[in-house]
């Protein structure tokens, strides 16, 4: 866009000043021809010739720079975008925390840590194939202490960004049973009982709060949870239709640590004009944790609030807002497409299939080496290690990039200019 706008400016100085220069030749009685030739060659001589050569030399070197630094550029163009850009949207988890998710505790519904609620989990975990997942990995390293050997996988319900669940039909020994785990809130919207103490009770309105307390206290804590359920059906086959009128059994609490350093990283990104923005498909309350923890005022939007929002409406209404929580992946590229609507040069940074979208609607899409390959496919600029330092370094080289070009305009300029209007007069 710089490009274009410089050429558009060098456009309309030439035909002033050929107009000008013809103009008085013809009002001196010079030859109109001559004056006409003379006039073309001092625009030919204002131009910048190498400006073409000079930005591609330069973002050649500076994409060798980058990868010097662990940052492969796979478009030059966007080595300086990456030099610009002045906001950094960013999921939190293996960006901000160390990627590492572990399970905490297996718990009942009533917070006692459960055997069993473990077991429906790794039933869950280890039968389902539709989608690997950081959650069913760190279920499944806990496998040493629980036996589904006999468990037979009779069909599955895989998970999506909407349901915000998954379930598979177990025969196990009480005949057909549908796991499902999800996330809390979802899950808690089909269930119509809750076991406690091994006997099943209709869900009440109190159990309703007091699971929505306990998410609040672990997510403020910054761990996430989410939900066990289970019912049993009559015959061999399920769908999404079977999610519901289900039996809450039980939570699953993880944890994921922040990187260290990560406070300092943050700052450094501020102290070079680049504001960081949360967005994350977590509950509120995690997403609150961690932006606290690493040195962020969380002023939080969750997905519901902007669901109806389109447009100037969604800037306006996100604007000055730092941490999305709750949010889908059609959510996530509304809330890139409206920060760009507010004139900031927007990155983002994903390496899920679900970032795909995002990253096509950020100014700057930034991926990792072991993102999946639609991230990758979808990237302008690929880390070689998931570190925001490594991300900085990036944009400063890209800042120098853009800054050898800008010597070159400007020297040239004034060189041109100077000849050439002497010549003129």
């Amino acid at each position: 866009r710089g490009t274009r706008r410089f050429g558009l400016l060098m456009t309309q100085i030439m035909l002033v000043l050929v107009t000008v220069v013809l103009v008085a030749n013809v009002l001196l009685g010079r030859p109109v021809l001559d004056s006409l030739l003379f006039a073309a060659a001092l625009a030919v001589g204002i131009t910048p010739e190498l400006l073409p050569a000079i930005v591609t030399v330069t973002l050649s070197q500076g994409a060798k720079r980058l990868t010097e630094r662990g940052v492969m550029v796979r478009r030059l163009v966007a080595i300086e975008n990456l030099g610009s850009m002045d906001v950094l949207c960013t999921d939190k988890t293996g960006t901000l925390t160390i990627g590492e998710v572990r399970l905490d505790r297996a718990v009942d519904a009533a917070g006692t840590a459960s055997g069993h609620t473990l077991r429906l989990a790794m039933l869950n975990a280890a039968l389902q194939t539709a989608m690997a997942n950081p959650l069913d990995s760190a279920i499944l390293a806990r496998r040493g202490d629980v036996d589904i050997a006999a468990a037979r996988k009779l069909g599955e319900v895989p998970y999506d960004f909407e349901r915000k669940r998954l379930s598979v039909l177990v025969a196990d020994d009480d005949g057909p049973t549908l796991i499902c785990k999800g996330a809390v809130g979802p899950m808690l919207d089909c269930c119509t009982a809750i076991e406690i103490g091994g006997v099943a009770a209709p869900l009440t309105a109190e159990h309703r709060a007091d699971a929505e307390s306990r998410l609040a206290e672990w997510s403020g804590d910054g761990f996430r949870v989410i939900a066990i359920a289970t019912r049993e059906l009559s015959s061999g086959t399920c769908s999404a239709d079977d999610e519901a009128g289900l039996t809450l059994v039980g939570y699953l609490v993880f944890s994921d640590p922040l990187k260290p350093g990560i406070v300092d990283t943050v700052a450094a990104l501020a102290r070079n004009g680049i504001e960081l923005r949360v967005i994350s498909g977590d509950n509120r309350y995690v997403a609150a944790h961690v932006a606290t923890e690493i040195g962020l005022k969380p002023r939080i939007v969750t997905g519901a609030q902007i669901e109806t929002l389109h447009g100037a409406a969604l800037a306006r209404f996100i604007r000055g807002a730092n941490v999305f929580a709750e949010v889908t992946p059609d959510i996530k590229e509304r809330i890139i497409a409206a920060l760009r609507h507010t004139g900031a040069t927007v990155g983002y940074m994903g390496d899920g299939i679900n970032d795909a979208p995002a990253l096509r609607a950020a100014d700057i899409g930034i991926s990792v080496d072991n993102a999946v390959d639609a991230a990758k496919a979808t990237a302008d600029v690929i880390l070689l290690r998931q570190d925001l330092n490594v991300l900085l370094e990036g944009v400063l080289a890209g800042r120098t990039a853009f800054g050898n070009t800008i010597k070159y305009i400007a020297i040239t300029i004034s060189a041109n200019f100077g000849n050439m209007i002497s010549m003129a007069v």
